[in-house]
């Protein structure tokens, strides 16, 4: 296991890269409403209060990049999630922004209507 440690986010446009070169996990944290409403592409939808119960499920080979709107930056619910997985040993970056960065910078977005 190597020392190394990654950021403890990353910018939309490198997440945007990264999604290019390999298959990181992307977690949208906030509420069913706000996911059905547009998230990033392909992203799974986990709200933060169900986060702890999913952990054992998610992969330990990949990394996972969970993400909010982000309102209340160090303390927002991506950064929560972000720091939830690290304890567990995940390899995880918050999104930077949130997902209005992600939005604002013309990234793919998907609704989800049921």
């Amino acid at each position: 296991m190597s020392d190394s440690r990654k950021p403890a986010s990353i910018e939309p446009a490198d997440l945007q890269k990264l999604l290019q070169k390999q298959d990181p996990l992307i977690i949208d944290m906030r509420s069913l409403e706000e996911f059905q409403a547009g998230h990033v592409k392909g992203a799974l939808h986990i709200p933060i209060d169900q986060l702890e119960s999913h952990i054992a499920e998610l992969p330990s080979d990949r990394t996972i990049v969970p993400y909010c709107n982000m309102f209340h930056p160090g303390q927002s619910r991506g950064e929560k999630a972000r720091d939830q997985l690290q304890a567990f040993g995940l390899d995880a970056q918050v999104l930077q922004g949130g997902f209005p960065a992600w939005r604002d910078a013309d990234l793919p977005t998907e609704t989800d209507p049921e």
